[in-house]
């Protein structure tokens, strides 16, 4: 027990110890979710995502951080309930990796069906940063969003792989829908809410995701790695 409170008052002190400074940016933003930072050229940017699914480089000028005027990358993002553009990442060759719920419309359009379904994407932009534009969304992984809460979607890239939590689902509202429009098969709609993290194979709700930052591929060293197809492990 004496070492237990040594070790929790010297973690304390620690952390007490280290030096911070708070500064208030005069920016506006809309719902900001995630904020990163990227190097190049000797200049070095702000990129920070907005729920509604636009993301923005800001600009260190005269040591004052001014938002450039347009997005740089735009989705079509939803922002019902829980759903949202969440998560932002960069990648080691300075791509920008976003997790969002797709709008609910969108969604539907593209598969023809009328619900509050839809699928929370991660997607990889080639950016260039100079000019303020990107390449063409390249999505790297869909998951089903079968509730409107619960989505997870905060995702790391480090070494060329991508990181990234998916929410359990919660009461899966709108699973049956998943297994119609052939997102998920009924096994795994079958399976009780409560279940679905402990439930590892084709089963990706509240787990942790790891792929591959090029093509969004399965490598095969992960822990339970089960081939080419609908890997969610």
């Amino acid at each position: 027990m004496k070492k237990l409170l040594l070790l929790l008052a010297l973690s304390t002190q620690l952390m007490f110890s280290q030096e911070y400074s708070f500064e208030t940016l005069n920016l506006q933003f809309d719902t900001p979710m995630d904020i990163e930072f990227m190097r190049q050229d000797s200049t070095e940017q702000m990129i920070l995502a907005e729920r509604g699914g636009d993301v923005y480089v800001c600009d260190l000028i005269d040591n004052q951080w001014t938002k450039r005027t347009t997005p740089i990358i735009s989705v079509n993002s939803s922002t019902y309930f829980e759903r949202g553009l969440t998560s932002l990442a960069v990648s080691g060759n300075n791509d920008i990796i976003i997790t969002y719920s797709l709008e609910e419309d969108e969604y539907n359009n593209e598969v023809g069906s009328s619900s509050r379904l839809t699928v929370n994407r991660v997607s990889r932009f080639e950016i260039d940063i100079l000019n303020n534009t990107s390449q063409p969304e390249v999505i790297l992984l869909e998951i089903p969003s079968i509730a409107a809460n619960h989505q997870g979607l905060a995702l790391v890239e480090k070494d060329g792989y991508i990181f990234v939590s998916i929410g359990d689902g919660a009461g899966g509202n709108y699973q049956q829908q998943a297994v119609d429009d052939g997102l998920i098969d009924q096994a795994n709609a079958d399976v009780f809410s409560l279940m679905r993290p402990q439930t590892l194979h084709n089963n990706p709700f509240g787990k942790i995701m790891r792929i591959n930052t090029a093509d969004g591929s399965s490598p095969i060293d992960n822990p339970f790695y089960e081939g080419d197809g609908n890997n969610w492990n």
